[in-house]
């Protein structure tokens, strides 16, 4: 953990009518980059309303690729059939669900100078902070970035919340979801390169979001933020196993605290940097701004740009996943399908019985009867050996996400699941390919199997 003095004071960004109106003109979009009946097919499908349920148009593909996963995989290498958008911001709202609630969610991207859909562009998500707005993170991000700005898709989300208060409750997780996926599936995005950063309650919300979904994004920059997820503040340091591959830099004040009786921000960060340690975390900067208070959690943009830039998502090769809630069961290339226990509600209070008047003998006891609750879900490769191992607590059953070039299938592969053995050949498969590709528009990490184990060491794969 280093410490340093503030450098970047605090500043407000007027903004206009005339530079945030957003355009509401039908984009075009564009050809694909080849003439292949594949690829025509392609951009037929993502001309679709929505994709994933498009099966004429996915049928049509895959006959024009002869189900051949070679040309299937040509087909979307060159997939370039996105939106033509002029540069600018874009305006859009979507209705999410979670948890039986529903919102009314906006949120706006801007489309950098020079924006060119034949080629990927790396996308910044960022979170505004309490009692702010989409447009307010947004635009005070581009100015931040000055021309830096325009290397990136910027996507900035409103809360979808009536309080401006972060719960991390599955409803406001949609407030990077939603948009995200959107942006994935029209702007041409590569995705490896898809960034997370936001301040004070947005800050909350990166560190959330990078926890709970680390598979999706290649960094995160929470500023003036602390871990906060359901269950806080019992939950601050159970899921940082999950950031082992997932490089974060966290920046707080050593006076961002507004009660003596509680941690405050510095103290959870401290908490944070702490258990980093333990875990030997390699990923993990931490910054202490020495003096600074609340609004003096600004990280130089050089110094800001350089971490971004110089980090790519990575697929693991072996990690580990910690979750209470069955929402979040997915780790990078494994997830969870059934229990050994009902998973933890942590929307609730946890109610503790102790026999101790000493608040921290009592934090401490409610830790560790929801940390008691906690599943965990790992995974090891050994290509040398065609391996897959898979370990968990409170697991029954999972879903193996067979990635492309993970796994040598032109030979038998082990899957040894729960101490249980199995050993067979795993085919690719064409249709598992493009049905997956038309939910996330993803080119680096193609899913080409999806295998059910179970305690008894079964394995079945869903496509032939």
């Amino acid at each position: 953990m280093s410490r340093v003095k503030p450098s970047w004071p605090v500043f407000a960004i007027l903004l206009s009518a005339a530079l945030a109106r957003a355009q509401t003109s039908a984009p075009a979009a564009t050809q694909p980059a080849s003439d292949s009946p594949a690829a025509i097919a392609m951009a037929d499908l993502f001309a679709q309303a929505d994709p994933t349920t498009a099966k004429v148009q996915q049928h049509a593909v895959l006959q024009a690729a002869g189900n051949d996963l070679a040309k299937l995989k040509a087909a979307i290498a060159s997939d370039t059939a996105y939106e033509k958008l002029p540069p600018g911001w874009v305006r859009k709202t979507v209705a999410v669900t979670g948890r039986g609630k529903k919102a009314e969610l906006e949120y706006l991207f801007r489309v950098p100078a020079g924006y060119d859909p034949a080629k990927s562009w790396p996308v910044l998500l960022a979170f505004h902070g309490q009692g702010g707005n989409g447009e307010m993170a947004g635009k005070t991000m581009a100015a931040m970035l000055g021309p830096a700005a325009d290397r990136f898709i910027l996507v900035a989300p409103t809360l979808a919340a009536t309080v401006q208060f972060y719960d991390a409750s599955p409803l406001q997780e949609q407030t990077c979801l939603a948009p995200l996926a959107y942006v994935r599936t029209h702007l041409n995005v590569d995705d490896d390169r898809i960034y997370l950063t936001g301040y004070s309650l947005g800050g909350h919300q990166t560190w959330h979001q990078a926890t709970m979904y680390p598979r999706l994004f290649a960094a995160a920059v929470p500023m003036a933020g602390v871990p906060w997820f359901e269950g806080t503040p019992f939950t601050n340091v159970s899921y940082l196993e999950n950031l082992e591959h997932l490089p974060l830099w966290s920046v707080w004040g050593e006076l961002d605290h507004v009660n003596p009786k509680s941690p405050g921000n510095v103290g959870y960060c401290r908490m944070a940097a702490d258990r980093f340690k333990e875990l030997k975390n390699e990923t993990f900067v931490g910054t202490e701004v020495a003096g600074g208070g609340h609004g003096d959690c600004w990280p130089k943009m050089a110094d800001f740009l350089k971490f971004l830039e110089d980090k790519k998502r990575k697929l693991p090769t072996r990690f580990q996943h910690n979750f209470h809630m069955a929402h979040h069961s997915r780790g990078y290339w494994l997830e969870a399908t059934s229990f050994a226990w009902t998973p933890m509600d942590l929307s609730k209070a946890v109610s503790v019985s102790v026999s101790t008047k000493d608040p921290k003998a009592a934090q401490d006891a409610a830790q560790k009867v929801v940390d008691g609750k906690m599943f965990q879900l790992s995974g090891a490769i050994d290509a040398d050996a065609n391996t897959i191992t898979i370990k968990g607590v409170g697991i029954r059953t999972a879903r193996l996400y067979l990635i492309d070039g993970m796994m040598d299938l032109s030979k038998p592969v082990t899957i040894e699941f729960l101490g249980h053995k199995w050993k067979g050949k795993l085919a690719a498969s064409p249709e598992c390919v493009l049905k997956n590709y038309a939910a996330t528009r993803d080119q680096t990490q193609l899913i080409v199997n999806e295998v059910s184990l179970d305690a008894g060491g079964r394995a079945t794969t869903k496509y032939k």
